[in-house]
């Protein structure tokens, strides 16, 4: 393959962008997950959703996203 371009993609969004919801629920279904799992304790669990609740209710609050990178490559 030829690279032919990269391009990173990195949001920083308010709560009122549609972009936060997928790492929100990302969030949260990984919680339940580790409390499943026994890595994490019901409180803990309902602690860190209550902070990520009080994030997003923060009027000036940003998140930033998990970095991608998009590659566009040619076989050769």
């Amino acid at each position: 393959f030829a690279i032919q371009a990269l391009h990173p993609i990195i949001d920083v969004v308010p709560a009122s962008s549609f972009v936060w919801q997928w790492p929100a629920a990302f969030f949260l279904v990984g919680l339940r997950r580790l409390v499943d799992l026994g890595h994490l304790t019901a409180n803990r669990s309902r602690a860190l959703a209550e902070a990520l609740a009080a994030a997003q209710a923060a009027p000036h609050t940003l998140m930033v996203t998990p970095a991608l990178l998009e590659i566009i490559a040619v076989r050769r």
